[in-house]
């Protein structure tokens, strides 16, 4: 999960379900936050995370984000949808180290991760 502030300076942009660019407005003293992978995976999807990007906007700017991520041998293998509806597994084992790796090397594809080591669930 990311939370933003951006000091009221636009430019973030989230691609849409149409995978069409659609920009951001700030509200002023506003923030934005983005679920994430992590988030998305333990809600079965129906939380998205959000592909996004941020565009020069001719002038200097500043943000602070605030990243939240679990440890590595944390367990992620809760399911808090299927924990509510009771319609399917509550909880598989699974640690995020791992499934992160795994995520960024073989689903995304992430060029700086395709020389590391597999990691064992």
């Amino acid at each position: 999960m990311t939370l933003l502030h951006t000091f009221d300076f636009d430019g973030l942009e989230v691609m849409n379900s149409k995978g069409q660019w659609q920009p951001i407005k700030s509200r002023p003293n506003g923030f934005i936050m983005n679920i994430g992978d992590v988030l998305s995976r333990m809600t079965n999807g129906r939380f998205k995370a959000t592909r996004h990007r941020v565009l020069d906007i001719g002038r200097d700017r500043y943000s602070v984000p605030f990243f939240n991520e679990p440890s590595f041998d944390a367990d992620i293998g809760i399911n808090w949808v299927n924990k509510f509806t009771k319609e399917g597994p509550e909880h598989v084992p699974e640690k995020y180290g791992p499934w992160y790796m795994h995520t960024v090397k073989h689903i995304k594809k992430f060029a700086e991760y395709k020389t590391l080591p597999e990691f064992d669930y």
